[in-house]
């Protein structure tokens, strides 16, 4: 939208912007959106997750598919231990044990709640494609 108003400004998102969706905008529109990528993490926990998604939807999935699939084994682990009870599960992600490996590699908490763990790269789109920055 922002083209169409003729506006050229740097724009800057997350991962959701790597979305098919997004890019189904045209290389034009997004021609130049930056965008931090989770860096991907080598294991054979994510390449299994990888085949098996592909196999059943014959694609790869995206860092949104990773993530939210990450995002629902975590709560599903935290009610199968602590029930669901909002305040147990959240005393769990609070506490200092608290630790999961995800797909997306491990995922825990600083003492602020605040995510940390996951490294990101710096990308941005160019004829289309996202690509690293220079």
């Amino acid at each position: 939208d922002l083209r169409l108003g003729g506006l050229d400004l740097t724009v800057y998102g997350s991962d959701n912007i790597s979305s098919d969706e997004f890019v189904s905008a045209g290389a034009e529109a997004i021609e130049h959106v930056r965008v931090a990528m989770p860096r991907p993490v080598k294991s054979r926990k994510l390449d299994d997750f990888i085949a098996r998604y592909r196999l059943k939807k014959g694609e790869a999935p995206d860092a949104n598919v990773i993530k939210s699939y990450d995002a629902l084994q975590l709560v599903l682990t935290g009610i199968r231990s602590y029930g669901a009870v909002p305040e147990r599960l959240a005393n769990w992600f609070h506490s200092p044990q608290f630790f999961f490996e995800g797909v997306s590699g491990p995922i825990h908490f600083d003492d602020h709640g605040d995510f940390v763990g996951q490294q990101y790269a710096r990308m941005v789109y160019r004829s289309g494609q996202l690509v690293g920055m220079e």
